[in-house]
């Protein structure tokens, strides 16, 4: 099997078998990741109510250049009658620092607002506690089985091609 072999061969530092393992691990994560959004594409939609939104500083450096923030969000929705509190805005948390610290801005303009502090929030239907008020889209998808595939790729292009 190929990827015993690989394996053996990884073990005794060759180069190509430890370069396909550097290949492997970010194709398996992002192909799972793939699978993941897709499933959440299919989570139904119900009405939240925001109670705040806006970054939160993740980090405390010293430096303030090297603080870290991230989109944050606290809501409230029903699912069948009974109240749940949600706080995830994506699945995919995007941090930064320096001049990118805004990134999660950028998400937090991704929320479909119905009013003032009205949102869409979508929710597990098998688990109704588990929330985000952005569902990923096609874009993130394509963007994600990328990044897997390009080690891959790369891998296949140098030792096959």
């Amino acid at each position: 099997m190929y990827i015993l072999d690989m394996w053996a061969l990884a073990l005794t530092g060759d180069d190509q078998a430890t370069f396909f393992f550097i290949a492997l691990y970010p194709f398996v994560v992002c192909m799972i990741s793939v699978i993941f959004q897709i499933r959440v594409n299919k989570w139904p939609a119900t009405t939240a109510t925001l109670m705040h939104v806006g970054l939160q500083q993740v980090s405390h450096d010293n430096s303030a250049s090297d603080r870290e923030f991230r989109a944050d969000a606290l809501y409230c929705y029903q699912v069948d009658g009974k109240q749940y509190h949600g706080s995830k805005v994506s699945s995919w948390e995007m941090t930064g620092s320096g001049i990118m610290k805004n990134a999660g801005l950028l998400q937090l303009k991704s929320i479909h607002y119905l009013s003032e502090n009205q949102v869409t929030a979508y929710y597990k239907p098998t688990n109704p506690k588990k929330s985000l008020l952005i569902k990923p889209g096609i874009k993130s998808q394509l963007f994600t089985a990328f990044l897997g595939c390009f080690m891959a790729v790369l891998y296949i292009s140098r030792y096959y091609f």
